[in-house]
């Protein structure tokens, strides 16, 4: 079915969508120079393929076959003042799913619902749903979706995109549920009970026969979630965890929704952000903190060693160092104003780390000598690095052995930079 509504598309949609997602995607636009990528691959019909597939392997819902699906559609569009097309598909699935394809050929876009979410969803449920497509349509969000694709493969199969704009990415996608949470809430006329029954749904299987929806159970989990000390299984979820979701939208439904006002959705976008940060890779127990410190403030001295600080392939290659240990090298790497701070963290991780580690330490240590010898080790660089051993415990002739190894590497490869970091693994 395709419904067209007559209402003017507004601004109320952008109104409602979570600024700090908005924010990430235009600063991811340009500092990585996303539009000229995107649009090119948008040109040669990138998007085009998908609406294809789903053109010959779903069936489209008519407003014949699917009143009640038509129904609830036009009024989600109204609610939202959306006034693109939109065509509705079932896709013959165990799970309770649903999905969004924009459009850029003039043809309407496409939602498409599972066959077991529009059997398992009542009407104002199916309006959360709906409007919560209609959000990720609006914000243009399959634009991020698809930068893997617009990357390509490699030869040996691996994604091109490169490793810190893959950890952006991971961080951006669940804060744009949050975004499409919003209008999928105005969408269902500001119920949370219905919005939370969605959620529960999705996350059991289970209908209301089997469950009662309780809003203080997710909001129970997520203190829980807030005292766990380990979060690190919450990072490889794409979307943010339901209890999450389900707080971020009490939180909007507090302050008046859609018409809250500016201040109001200011302070709460802000303790939203801090609630997503459960979401992202933090160390927790003392080794992996310790292996972060180690990195981190050493990584810093030895750029600084001599009074010009880390040039653009260091910075490079010390922030894939970074990115398994934690979510934003960057914000990790700004947080470390001064050198008195990174003698002082560095100290402590090598102490600990040569108190408590074996190997470890000589993996941390390894990581240095690769950033002093990115753009030729300096005699400050290397007088650094055997201090650095002697704090860690590392013997001297240990600690040469490895520089003159990362020495001739780079020697015998000539290439730094790029995949180095894989390389000298």
């Amino acid at each position: 079915m395709s419904i067209v509504t007559s209402t003017p598309n507004s601004t109320l949609l952008n109104q409602m969508r979570f600024a700090p997602e908005q924010q990430k995607i235009e600063k991811l636009m340009v500092t990585f120079e996303l539009e000229t990528i995107l649009s090119h691959f948008e040109r040669e019909g990138g998007v085009k393929s998908i609406r294809d597939t789903i053109l010959s392997s779903q069936l489209k819902l008519t407003r014949t076959m699917a009143p009640r699906l038509a129904t609830a559609l036009e009024e989600v569009c109204a609610a939202l003042q959306y006034a693109e097309p939109v065509e509705l598909f079932v896709a013959e699935n165990a799970s309770i799913n649903a999905f969004a394809i924009y459009s850029l050929d003039q043809t309407p876009h496409i939602i498409v619902l599972t066959s077991r979410l529009i059997e398992r969803m009542n009407d104002a449920e199916i309006r959360f749903v709906l409007g919560h497509e209609i959000g990720h349509l609006q914000f243009r969000h399959y634009r991020m979706q698809m930068v893997p694709r617009a990357f390509g493969d490699n030869k040996e199969g691996d994604n091109k995109t490169p490793s810190l704009l893959q950890r952006r990415l991971e961080i951006w996608q669940r804060l744009a549920e949050l975004s499409a949470d919003r209008a999928g809430f105005v969408a269902a006329a500001g119920n949370l009970n219905s919005v939370v029954s969605v959620f529960f749904k999705i996350a059991s299987g289970l209908g209301p026969e089997h469950l009662h929806f309780d809003i203080s159970a997710f909001l129970a989990q997520l203190e829980e979630l807030q005292q766990l000390e380990r979060r690190d299984s919450l990072c490889d979820f794409s979307h943010p965890s339901i209890p999450i979701r389900v707080k971020a939208l009490q939180m909007y439904r507090d302050v008046g929704g859609p018409n809250a006002s500016a201040e109001a959705l200011q302070q709460i976008n802000a303790a939203i952000s801090e609630l997503a940060k459960l979401m992202e890779r933090i160390p927790s127990d003392p080794e992996e903190l310790h292996k972060l410190n180690y990195i981190l403030a050493g990584g810093m001295l030895v750029g600084h060693s001599d009074d010009q600080g880390l040039g653009h392939i260091e910075m490079q290659a010390f922030i894939e160092m970074l990115l398994p240990l934690i979510s934003d090298p960057e914000e990790a790497i700004a947080s470390i104003t001064t050198v008195a701070q990174a003698e002082e963290m560095f100290a402590a991780s090598a102490a600990w780390m040569r108190e408590n580690t074996g190997e470890l330490k000589f993996n941390g240590f390894r990581y240095l000598a690769i950033i002093a010898a990115l753009e030729g080790m300096t005699p400050e660089e290397e007088t650094l690095l055997y201090r650095m051993a002697e704090m860690t415990g590392i013997p001297r002739k240990a600690a040469a052995d490895l520089i003159h190894e990362i020495l001739t590497s780079f020697a015998r490869m000539k290439v730094p930079g790029g995949n180095l970091i894989q390389k000298l693994r």
